[in-house]
């Protein structure tokens, strides 16, 4: 099991962290796009499983995909998107983990990965929920937010990393 974020102290601050981090991030970038997970595309899964009924998922996922290309969002769309529901996810999953030396460590900790995105002109924002579970998410528009099982969770900075990076 890792340590709770706050127990990592100097190392998240630490040049060889913060190094690993960023490399960590980098490799993830470089993994190659999540549309390369959609069936259908070149480099794709050969097809999902059929549904209850036999309904054809592979036919389903592609279908959500034209439409969501055919959707012209612009930026300022996305961060809107992101901000209406970002306070409502923090509450339902669990709410702000109620330590603002971990929040600020964690703040901290993200900047240099979030200075790798290609996507300079969001606000990003990530904040720590009071949950055991080992889990982050994303939001449209820069909003993140770990779970603190997560942090628990994982055994090294450059973990985290790539889960932020993800």
């Amino acid at each position: 099991m890792g340590r709770p974020l706050k127990d990592w102290g100097a190392t998240l601050v630490d040049r060889r962290s913060i190094l690993g981090g960023a490399a960590a991030a980098g490799a993830a970038l470089a993994a190659g796009p999540a549309l390369a997970q959609i069936p259908g595309l070149p480099g794709g899964f050969p097809s999902l499983p059929s549904g209850p009924g036999g309904t054809d998922l592979s036919a389903i996922a592609g279908q959500v995909f034209g439409v969501l290309q055919k959707m012209q969002f612009t930026e300022a769309d996305e961060i809107a998107m992101g901000q209406s529901y970002y306070d409502r996810f923090i509450d339902q999953s669990g709410g702000v983990y109620n330590s603002q030396m971990d929040q600020e460590a964690l703040r901290d900790f993200a900047k240099p990965v979030f200075a790798t995105t290609k996507r300079p002109g969001l606000p990003w924002d990530i904040v720590l929920i009071d949950n055991d579970t080992v889990n982050a998410w994303a939001l449209p528009g820069g909003k993140v937010a770990v779970h603190k099982g997560l942090i628990r969770y994982v055994a090294t900075p450059e973990e985290l990393a790539a889960v932020l990076s993800h």
